[in-house]
């Protein structure tokens, strides 16, 4: 098959310098098109979602249309009672959920972040 077009989606401020950087190189970009988007895992009813008509509903009311859509039929439970939860305590953590063991396994802490010009080697103003 002949390559016609090729497009990528980029999200996340890291991959977006790494598109940006080969944009301004001189072998240039391998795509055609790319979707850029800075939320991590791209934007819930952002820029690149479809758009309501004109006259239509605001996006407020699109946003909620979209979120109650999702919801329906969905039933709140804990995240330990998935069988693929129960698979990991079973299998890999080996102890109950909320136990201390469990939280070695899977809780995170967090840190300050670093001032972004010390650690930006190659200068990137955005």
């Amino acid at each position: 098959k002949e390559v016609v077009l090729k497009v990528a989606r980029c999200y996340g401020f890291r991959n977006i310098q790494n598109i940006t950087r080969q944009l301004k190189s001189p072998k240039g970009c391998a795509f055609d098109f790319i979707e850029v988007m800075a939320c991590p895992s791209g934007c819930i009813n952002g820029g690149g979602q479809i758009r309501a008509a004109d006259g239509g509903e605001t996006p407020k009311a699109r946003l909620s249309r979209v979120v109650d859509s999702f919801r329906q039929g969905q039933t709140e439970r804990q995240p330990w009672v998935s069988i693929h939860a129960q698979e990991v305590y079973t299998s890999i953590i080996h102890d109950a959920p909320n136990s201390q063991r469990a939280a070695t396994w899977l809780q995170t802490a967090y840190k300050a972040a670093e001032d972004p010009g010390a650690t930006n080697p190659i200068g990137i103003q955005w």
